[in-house]
């Protein structure tokens, strides 16, 4: 790719066939960042701030790429920024930073497809969002159900609201 005029390549470090169920072999990054001269991104299992800086220690990688982590979790590439120029943390989301993001991206969805297709899609997101919070399998049981784009913003909103104004852990603290 380099010889053909590429001016960057970005390595996922898992085959298809391994999908989700193995680690991903980081030092295949560095490899093809020993190999070539252009710059090399890395993708696989960056779930957090740490993991990208973590991942460019090991491997010498010039850049991460970031998938799933965002599902439901923006907020991560304000941490991975942050981290990156101030060498700390950021303070987690609080849960109305949680619902002004759910709630803005489906009202983008909405506009993109018909509501019922947008709502239909949300739900996987909508789960992201309150994964690893207080009562959230309660509020998922009942969230799955709604068809109304207004009714899930609503039921977010209520359920985020009952919660304490404070941060929680980062998704990758917890479990579900």
């Amino acid at each position: 790719a380099e010889d053909s005029g590429a001016s960057w390549v970005t390595v996922h470090a898992r085959t298809r066939s391994d999908f989700y169920r193995t680690d991903a072999q980081w030092e295949w990054i560095g490899q093809v960042k020993t190999a070539v001269g252009i710059p090399v991104v890395g993708n696989g299992d960056v779930r957090s701030a740490r993991d990208v800086v973590r991942l460019m220690q090991s491997t010498g990688c010039d850049a991460a790429m970031i998938g799933r982590a965002a599902m439901g979790y923006p907020f991560i590439f304000r941490e991975v920024e942050h981290l990156l120029t101030s060498g700390s943390e950021c303070a987690p989301p609080t849960p109305q930073e949680r619902l002004d993001a759910a709630a803005t991206q489906l009202r983008w969805s909405v506009e993109q497809w018909s509501e019922e297709r947008a709502v239909r899609e949300f739900r996987k997101h909508l789960l992201a969002y309150v994964r690893g919070l207080p009562r959230a399998t309660l509020f998922k049981v009942d969230a799955m159900k709604l068809e109304r784009a207004a009714d899930v913003i609503q039921a977010l909103s209520d359920y985020l609201l009952s919660l304490p104004d404070q941060p929680f852990p980062r998704p990758e603290q917890q479990s579900d």
